[in-house]
């Protein structure tokens, strides 16, 4: 029985298996974060056993489809959600607005987005201070005053309103 894997003798499912487990050692989850599949890629990109450097390496992967994975990863450290933050693709900040783990300030920044989708999803992170709220209740855009209005309302229900980070 043989104790290393040969990745390109793999079949695209196996590797998308592999990409996946978090049991897959971390020398193979380096070497599919390489592959030539974006799923492959993006599945490294979802594994809760990827390395910070590893996301740090796929946070600039050419593929819109594994940043944006990389994005929603709720362990995505924050340094690299306030790189991901600056991307060209509004998809790719609309993720990072809607992580757990994106600082208050990129929040802030991202509640002034170009991108309704993005002010939408900031609208609708947990996280997101009183007064951006606020803020966001006069979007010219109905999805994203809406959103704004039903975090307010919730949290106004659990008795957060007034907690400003």
């Amino acid at each position: 029985m043989k104790d290393t894997i040969e990745l390109k003798e793999l079949s695209y499912e196996a590797k998308m298996v592999l990409a996946q487990r978090a049991d897959t050692p971390a020398t193979l989850l380096e070497a599919l974060a390489f592959d030539k599949y974006v799923g492959v890629r993006a599945n490294v990109a979802n594994n809760v056993s990827t390395s910070v450097a590893l996301l740090f390496q796929l946070a600039v992967d050419e593929s819109i489809y594994v940043r944006w994975v990389v994005a929603q990863n709720v362990y995505t450290p924050a340094e690299i959600l306030e790189m991901l933050a600056r991307d060209n693709a509004w998809r790719v900040r609309c993720y990072v607005a809607e992580n757990s783990n994106t600082p208050i300030a990129v929040l802030k920044e991202l509640a002034k987005d170009d991108a309704q989708w993005v002010r939408q999803a900031v609208a609708g992170n947990r996280n997101t201070p009183y007064k951006t709220l606020v803020m966001l209740l006069k979007d010219e855009e109905l999805c994203v005053s809406q959103k704004a209005k039903e975090a307010l309302k919730e949290r106004k229900e659990k008795g957060k309103i007034g907690i400003e980070r």
